[in-house]
Protein backbone atom coordinates (compact mmCIF):
# COMPACT_ATOMS: atom_id res chain seq x y z
CA UNK A 1 0.00 0.00 0.00
CA UNK A 2 1.38 3.56 -0.74
CA UNK A 3 2.72 5.46 2.05
CA UNK A 4 -0.34 8.37 0.90
CA UNK A 5 -3.08 5.52 0.55
CA UNK A 6 -1.97 4.72 4.29
CA UNK A 7 -2.17 8.05 5.13
CA UNK A 8 -6.04 8.81 3.88
CA UNK A 9 -6.97 5.53 5.62
CA UNK A 10 -5.58 6.58 8.49
CA UNK A 11 -7.61 9.39 8.67
CA UNK A 12 -10.74 8.06 7.17
CA UNK A 13 -10.68 5.94 9.99
CA UNK A 14 -10.10 8.53 12.90
CA UNK A 15 -13.17 10.63 11.35
CA UNK A 16 -15.13 7.59 11.26
CA UNK A 17 -14.76 6.87 15.10
CA UNK A 18 -15.21 11.04 15.67
CA UNK A 19 -18.21 10.87 12.91
CA UNK A 20 -19.82 7.69 14.38
CA UNK A 21 -19.19 9.15 18.09
CA UNK A 22 -21.34 12.60 16.92
CA UNK A 23 -23.88 10.60 15.69
CA UNK A 24 -24.59 9.21 19.27
CA UNK A 25 -24.71 12.38 20.71
CA UNK A 26 -28.48 12.96 19.09
CA UNK A 27 -30.86 15.41 20.28
CA UNK A 28 -27.66 16.32 22.55
CA UNK A 29 -25.37 17.55 19.25
CA UNK A 30 -23.48 20.61 20.19
CA UNK A 31 -23.13 22.57 16.64
CA UNK A 32 -21.47 25.95 16.20
CA UNK A 33 -21.84 28.29 12.80
CA UNK A 34 -18.83 30.14 12.16
CA UNK A 35 -18.07 33.24 10.52
CA UNK A 36 -14.72 34.46 11.05
CA UNK A 37 -14.01 36.89 8.24
CA UNK A 38 -17.45 38.56 7.43
CA UNK A 39 -19.89 38.14 10.33
CA UNK A 40 -21.79 41.38 9.85
CA UNK A 41 -23.03 40.27 6.63
CA UNK A 42 -24.83 36.88 8.43
CA UNK A 43 -28.05 37.32 10.64
CA UNK A 44 -26.39 35.12 13.21
CA UNK A 45 -27.80 36.08 16.20
CA UNK A 46 -31.18 35.11 15.01
CA UNK A 47 -30.88 31.19 13.95
CA UNK A 48 -32.68 29.11 15.43
CA UNK A 49 -31.14 27.07 18.39
CA UNK A 50 -32.29 23.48 17.47
CA UNK A 51 -31.87 21.77 14.21
CA UNK A 52 -34.38 19.57 12.41
CA UNK A 53 -31.65 16.94 12.07
CA UNK A 54 -30.46 16.81 15.71
CA UNK A 55 -28.64 19.33 17.68
CA UNK A 56 -28.44 22.66 19.10
CA UNK A 57 -26.63 25.23 17.44
CA UNK A 58 -24.68 28.66 18.54
CA UNK A 59 -23.85 31.07 16.09
CA UNK A 60 -19.86 32.29 16.79
CA UNK A 61 -18.78 35.64 15.15
CA UNK A 62 -14.87 34.58 14.91
CA UNK A 63 -13.94 38.49 15.23
CA UNK A 64 -14.97 39.05 18.92
CA UNK A 65 -14.82 34.84 20.07
CA UNK A 66 -11.46 33.50 21.29
CA UNK A 67 -11.36 30.21 19.49
CA UNK A 68 -10.19 28.49 22.83
CA UNK A 69 -13.28 28.87 23.92
CA UNK A 70 -14.75 27.29 21.24
CA UNK A 71 -16.30 23.93 22.72
CA UNK A 72 -18.68 21.56 20.61
CA UNK A 73 -19.12 18.83 18.49
CA UNK A 74 -19.26 20.12 15.55
CA UNK A 75 -17.81 23.53 14.05
CA UNK A 76 -19.51 24.58 10.62
CA UNK A 77 -17.00 27.29 8.73
CA UNK A 78 -18.74 29.31 6.29
CA UNK A 79 -15.69 30.18 4.42
CA UNK A 80 -15.20 33.50 2.52
CA UNK A 81 -11.57 33.26 1.72
CA UNK A 82 -10.33 35.65 4.82
CA UNK A 83 -6.62 35.25 5.88
CA UNK A 84 -8.16 34.61 10.08
CA UNK A 85 -9.37 31.30 8.81
CA UNK A 86 -6.59 29.52 8.24
CA UNK A 87 -5.20 30.26 11.91
CA UNK A 88 -8.77 30.02 13.47
CA UNK A 89 -9.36 26.51 12.22
CA UNK A 90 -5.90 25.61 13.37
CA UNK A 91 -6.26 26.96 16.82
CA UNK A 92 -9.86 25.56 17.36
CA UNK A 93 -8.18 21.80 16.44
CA UNK A 94 -5.16 22.63 18.89
CA UNK A 95 -7.84 23.27 21.73
CA UNK A 96 -10.56 20.64 20.51
CA UNK A 97 -8.64 17.56 18.68
CA UNK A 98 -12.10 15.35 18.85
CA UNK A 99 -14.41 18.19 17.27
CA UNK A 100 -15.54 17.55 13.59
CA UNK A 101 -14.55 21.00 11.69
CA UNK A 102 -16.89 21.16 8.63
CA UNK A 103 -15.13 23.80 5.95
CA UNK A 104 -17.96 24.96 3.53
CA UNK A 105 -16.09 26.86 0.67
CA UNK A 106 -18.55 29.49 -0.33
CA UNK A 107 -15.95 31.17 -2.14
CA UNK A 108 -14.28 27.99 -3.80
CA UNK A 109 -14.67 29.69 -7.26
CA UNK A 110 -11.35 32.06 -7.13
CA UNK A 111 -7.96 31.89 -4.44
CA UNK A 112 -8.17 28.14 -5.17
CA UNK A 113 -4.85 27.91 -3.15
CA UNK A 114 -5.94 29.68 -0.24
CA UNK A 115 -8.91 27.40 -0.58
CA UNK A 116 -6.98 24.57 0.17
CA UNK A 117 -4.59 25.95 2.84
CA UNK A 118 -8.08 26.59 4.72
CA UNK A 119 -9.67 23.29 3.93
CA UNK A 120 -6.51 21.31 5.06
CA UNK A 121 -7.60 22.26 8.62
CA UNK A 122 -10.83 20.91 8.31
CA UNK A 123 -12.05 17.47 8.56
CA UNK A 124 -14.65 17.60 5.87
CA UNK A 125 -15.14 19.86 3.35
CA UNK A 126 -18.32 21.12 0.97
CA UNK A 127 -17.80 23.23 -1.98
CA UNK A 128 -20.59 25.98 -2.72
CA UNK A 129 -20.01 26.04 -6.40
CA UNK A 130 -19.94 22.12 -8.04
CA UNK A 131 -18.72 23.10 -11.52
CA UNK A 132 -14.93 23.97 -9.75
CA UNK A 133 -14.70 21.94 -6.88
CA UNK A 134 -12.18 19.58 -8.64
CA UNK A 135 -9.17 20.96 -6.89
CA UNK A 136 -10.81 19.55 -3.61
CA UNK A 137 -10.58 15.79 -4.64
CA UNK A 138 -6.84 15.65 -3.47
CA UNK A 139 -5.35 12.44 -0.87
CA UNK A 140 -5.19 15.50 1.76
CA UNK A 141 -8.63 16.81 1.80
CA UNK A 142 -12.31 14.77 2.36
CA UNK A 143 -14.34 16.50 -0.09
CA UNK A 144 -18.46 15.51 0.96
CA UNK A 145 -19.80 17.12 -2.53
CA UNK A 146 -21.75 20.25 -3.38
CA UNK A 147 -24.07 22.71 -0.91
CA UNK A 148 -25.00 25.73 -2.46
CA UNK A 149 -25.23 29.37 -1.48
CA UNK A 150 -28.83 30.55 -0.05
CA UNK A 151 -29.58 34.08 1.49
CA UNK A 152 -27.78 35.01 4.09
CA UNK A 153 -28.22 38.08 5.57
CA UNK A 154 -31.60 37.22 7.12
CA UNK A 155 -32.65 34.38 8.94
CA UNK A 156 -35.39 32.56 7.76
CA UNK A 157 -37.92 33.81 10.14
CA UNK A 158 -36.81 37.57 10.16
CA UNK A 159 -36.73 37.44 6.18
CA UNK A 160 -41.17 35.98 6.49
CA UNK A 161 -41.44 38.76 9.29
CA UNK A 162 -40.34 41.32 6.89
CA UNK A 163 -41.52 40.37 3.97
CA UNK A 164 -44.91 40.33 5.75
CA UNK A 165 -44.07 44.47 7.11
CA UNK A 166 -42.77 45.69 3.80
CA UNK A 167 -42.01 43.34 1.60
CA UNK A 168 -44.96 41.75 0.07
CA UNK A 169 -47.17 44.00 -1.14
CA UNK A 170 -44.75 46.99 -1.12
CA UNK A 171 -45.32 49.68 -4.42
CA UNK A 172 -42.18 48.94 -6.45
CA UNK A 173 -39.46 51.04 -8.33
CA UNK A 174 -39.26 49.95 -12.24
CA UNK A 175 -35.49 50.97 -12.35
CA UNK A 176 -32.25 48.00 -12.85
CA UNK A 177 -31.04 47.26 -9.56
CA UNK A 178 -28.11 46.00 -7.78
CA UNK A 179 -25.65 47.26 -5.02
CA UNK A 180 -21.77 45.62 -5.43
CA UNK A 181 -18.65 45.46 -3.95
CA UNK A 182 -15.75 46.12 -6.47
CA UNK A 183 -13.34 43.04 -6.10
CA UNK A 184 -10.43 42.93 -7.06
CA UNK A 185 -10.88 39.25 -8.04
CA UNK A 186 -13.81 40.16 -10.66
CA UNK A 187 -12.50 42.57 -12.42
CA UNK A 188 -14.30 41.71 -15.52
CA UNK A 189 -17.56 41.81 -13.76
CA UNK A 190 -16.66 45.05 -12.40
CA UNK A 191 -16.51 46.14 -15.89
CA UNK A 192 -19.88 44.86 -17.14
CA UNK A 193 -21.30 46.35 -13.58
CA UNK A 194 -19.55 49.95 -14.90
CA UNK A 195 -20.55 49.55 -18.34
CA UNK A 196 -24.57 49.06 -17.14
CA UNK A 197 -24.19 51.44 -14.76
CA UNK A 198 -23.42 54.00 -17.55
CA UNK A 199 -26.27 52.96 -19.85
CA UNK A 200 -29.07 52.41 -16.84
CA UNK A 201 -28.05 55.48 -14.41
CA UNK A 202 -30.32 55.23 -11.11
CA UNK A 203 -29.40 55.09 -7.26
CA UNK A 204 -30.56 51.48 -7.05
CA UNK A 205 -27.67 50.69 -9.38
CA UNK A 206 -24.39 51.44 -7.85
CA UNK A 207 -20.79 49.75 -7.02
CA UNK A 208 -18.40 50.82 -3.98
CA UNK A 209 -15.09 50.03 -3.64
CA UNK A 210 -13.86 46.77 -1.10
CA UNK A 211 -12.68 49.00 1.51
CA UNK A 212 -16.18 50.62 1.99
CA UNK A 213 -18.33 47.49 2.16
CA UNK A 214 -18.77 47.67 5.72
CA UNK A 215 -21.62 51.11 5.00
CA UNK A 216 -23.68 48.79 3.45
CA UNK A 217 -23.62 46.00 6.37
CA UNK A 218 -23.61 48.83 8.81
CA UNK A 219 -27.48 49.56 7.98
CA UNK A 220 -30.12 47.36 9.75
CA UNK A 221 -31.80 44.33 8.33
CA UNK A 222 -34.88 46.22 7.86
CA UNK A 223 -33.00 49.20 5.73
CA UNK A 224 -31.01 47.03 3.48
CA UNK A 225 -34.17 44.18 3.05
CA UNK A 226 -36.49 47.52 2.18
CA UNK A 227 -33.84 48.16 -0.33
CA UNK A 228 -33.93 44.35 -2.34
CA UNK A 229 -37.72 44.54 -1.76
CA UNK A 230 -38.41 47.59 -3.66
CA UNK A 231 -36.90 46.59 -6.89
CA UNK A 232 -38.83 44.50 -9.14
CA UNK A 233 -35.88 43.21 -11.39
CA UNK A 234 -32.34 42.71 -9.69
CA UNK A 235 -29.03 42.53 -11.90
CA UNK A 236 -26.88 39.21 -10.50
CA UNK A 237 -23.36 39.45 -12.89
CA UNK A 238 -21.41 36.60 -11.42
CA UNK A 239 -17.65 37.30 -10.58
CA UNK A 240 -16.71 33.94 -12.08
CA UNK A 241 -19.59 31.84 -13.22
CA UNK A 242 -20.96 31.45 -9.80
CA UNK A 243 -24.63 30.87 -8.59
CA UNK A 244 -24.37 34.11 -5.99
CA UNK A 245 -25.89 35.07 -2.69
CA UNK A 246 -27.02 37.79 -5.14
CA UNK A 247 -29.86 35.49 -6.70
CA UNK A 248 -31.46 34.29 -3.53
CA UNK A 249 -31.49 36.93 -1.62
CA UNK A 250 -33.39 38.86 -4.73
CA UNK A 251 -35.77 35.97 -4.68
CA UNK A 252 -36.76 36.05 -0.68
CA UNK A 253 -37.31 39.72 -1.28
CA UNK A 254 -39.71 38.81 -4.22
CA UNK A 255 -37.70 40.79 -6.95
CA UNK A 256 -36.52 38.93 -10.15
CA UNK A 257 -33.14 38.40 -10.68
CA UNK A 258 -31.01 38.48 -13.49
CA UNK A 259 -28.25 35.97 -14.27
CA UNK A 260 -25.68 35.54 -16.68
CA UNK A 261 -26.20 32.31 -19.21
CA UNK A 262 -22.41 31.10 -18.20
CA UNK A 263 -23.93 30.45 -14.50
CA UNK A 264 -23.11 26.90 -14.31
CA UNK A 265 -24.51 25.55 -10.84
CA UNK A 266 -28.06 26.99 -11.92
CA UNK A 267 -29.81 24.03 -13.25
CA UNK A 268 -28.25 22.24 -10.49
CA UNK A 269 -30.35 24.18 -8.26
CA UNK A 270 -33.41 25.23 -9.95
CA UNK A 271 -34.96 23.31 -12.68
CA UNK A 272 -35.93 24.55 -15.77
CA UNK A 273 -39.49 24.54 -14.77
CA UNK A 274 -38.81 26.99 -11.44
CA UNK A 275 -36.50 29.35 -13.69
CA UNK A 276 -39.41 29.44 -16.14
CA UNK A 277 -42.39 29.74 -13.37
CA UNK A 278 -40.30 32.13 -10.50
CA UNK A 279 -39.27 33.56 -13.37
CA UNK A 280 -35.45 33.27 -12.90
CA UNK A 281 -34.54 35.21 -16.63
CA UNK A 282 -31.02 34.40 -17.84
CA UNK A 283 -28.86 37.07 -20.38
CA UNK A 284 -26.34 36.57 -22.54
CA UNK A 285 -22.95 37.67 -21.05
CA UNK A 286 -21.53 37.57 -24.21
CA UNK A 287 -24.26 39.90 -25.46
CA UNK A 288 -22.77 42.71 -23.13
CA UNK A 289 -25.24 45.75 -22.38
CA UNK A 290 -27.24 45.18 -24.92
CA UNK A 291 -28.64 41.28 -23.74
CA UNK A 292 -28.63 43.13 -19.86
CA UNK A 293 -31.25 45.40 -21.68
CA UNK A 294 -32.93 42.81 -23.32
CA UNK A 295 -33.08 40.70 -20.45
CA UNK A 296 -34.52 43.14 -17.56
CA UNK A 297 -36.90 44.61 -20.31
CA UNK A 298 -38.55 40.67 -20.06
CA UNK A 299 -37.84 40.99 -16.17
CA UNK A 300 -40.17 44.00 -15.45
CA UNK A 301 -42.41 42.38 -17.75
CA UNK A 302 -42.73 39.37 -16.18
CA UNK A 303 -43.00 41.01 -12.65
CA UNK A 304 -46.28 43.02 -13.89
CA UNK A 305 -47.83 40.06 -15.57
CA UNK A 306 -46.92 37.94 -12.16
CA UNK A 307 -48.07 41.00 -9.64
CA UNK A 308 -48.37 39.60 -6.11
CA UNK A 309 -48.66 36.22 -6.74
CA UNK A 310 -45.38 36.13 -8.56
CA UNK A 311 -43.53 38.29 -5.11
CA UNK A 312 -44.88 35.82 -2.53
CA UNK A 313 -44.03 32.35 -5.02
CA UNK A 314 -40.39 33.61 -5.30
CA UNK A 315 -40.24 34.67 -1.47
CA UNK A 316 -41.45 31.08 -0.83
CA UNK A 317 -39.46 29.60 -2.96
CA UNK A 318 -36.33 30.81 -1.63
CA UNK A 319 -37.58 30.50 2.50
CA UNK A 320 -38.53 26.78 2.33
CA UNK A 321 -35.49 25.93 0.43
CA UNK A 322 -32.61 28.19 0.29
CA UNK A 323 -32.23 29.84 3.58
CA UNK A 324 -28.63 29.38 5.74
CA UNK A 325 -30.59 27.25 8.50
CA UNK A 326 -31.56 24.57 5.56
CA UNK A 327 -28.07 24.29 4.34
CA UNK A 328 -26.42 24.00 7.98
CA UNK A 329 -29.15 21.21 8.61
CA UNK A 330 -28.26 19.39 5.37
CA UNK A 331 -25.03 19.59 6.47
CA UNK A 332 -25.86 17.47 9.94
CA UNK A 333 -28.18 15.27 7.70
CA UNK A 334 -24.98 14.65 5.66
CA UNK A 335 -22.53 13.43 8.41
CA UNK A 336 -25.24 11.72 10.21
CA UNK A 337 -26.30 9.99 7.27
CA UNK A 338 -21.98 8.94 6.45
CA UNK A 339 -22.09 7.99 10.04
CA UNK A 340 -24.73 5.40 9.60
CA UNK A 341 -23.28 3.94 6.04
CA UNK A 342 -25.36 5.81 3.78
CA UNK A 343 -22.92 8.11 2.19
CA UNK A 344 -19.34 8.09 1.14
CA UNK A 345 -16.52 10.44 1.11
CA UNK A 346 -14.99 11.60 -1.98
CA UNK A 347 -10.99 11.03 -1.37
CA UNK A 348 -8.51 12.01 -3.64
CA UNK A 349 -8.23 9.63 -6.89
CA UNK A 350 -7.94 6.06 -4.95
CA UNK A 351 -10.48 4.11 -6.77
CA UNK A 352 -11.30 2.28 -4.15
CA UNK A 353 -12.39 5.32 -2.07
CA UNK A 354 -16.39 4.77 -2.78
CA UNK A 355 -15.77 1.78 -0.17
CA UNK A 356 -14.16 3.60 2.85
CA UNK A 357 -17.40 4.34 4.05
CA UNK A 358 -19.55 1.32 3.00
CA UNK A 359 -22.19 2.36 0.61
CA UNK A 360 -21.96 4.42 -2.40
CA UNK A 361 -23.19 7.88 -2.33
CA UNK A 362 -26.30 9.26 -3.67
CA UNK A 363 -25.56 12.16 -5.63
CA UNK A 364 -25.20 14.53 -3.50
CA UNK A 365 -26.95 17.45 -4.54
Amino acid sequence: MRTSERLVRERITSLKAKLEALHRKGEALQVVLLCVGQGASFDLDRLPKTLPAGGHLVAVDGRYTDPAKIKCDLLINIGKVFAPEEHYLRAVRDHSPDTVIVHWSNDNHHDELFNIRISLQADIVFAAHSFCQGYFIHELLLLLGHLPLGFIQWSAARAARLFDLIGGGAARHSDLAGGFIEHSVGLERNRLVRDVMRHFPSPALHMIPAERCHEYYDRTPEQRFAEWAAAKVVFCPAIRNDLSHRVFDSLICGAIPLVPDTTIDLDRVFSREQQAELPIIRFQLEGGVGAVREAFLAGLESFDVGGYAGVVRRHRCALEGHSLELRVNEIVARLHSIARGGRSIQIGTFPEHEDLFGAIADPLW
